[in-house]
């Protein structure tokens, strides 16, 4: 079978680093939401590549937050 090729924006080394996937739903209890935010800040203080579509409110919030770091971010 033939391998496929894949384009890369960005460093090609990322896929090699370990990922963590976001998930949110589109509605969560403010717990949730506050947890969801601390999560976002030690993922980018402890430099985690996070994958994600970053589509519902919170993986966008969560998005912003990852942003502001030099570590990878996969959507």
């Amino acid at each position: 079978m033939k391998q496929a090729d894949i384009q890369v924006y960005g460093g090609a080394e990322i896929p090699d680093h370990p990922m963590v996937a976001l998930l949110c739903s589109e509605k969560c209890p403010g717990k949730l939401i506050l947890d969801t935010y601390d999560l976002a800040k030690l993922f980018r203080k402890q430099g985690v590549t996070v994958i994600s579509g970053f589509h519902s409110p919170m993986e966008e919030e969560c998005l912003r937050i990852l942003l502001r770091s030099p570590h990878p971010v996969v959507w």
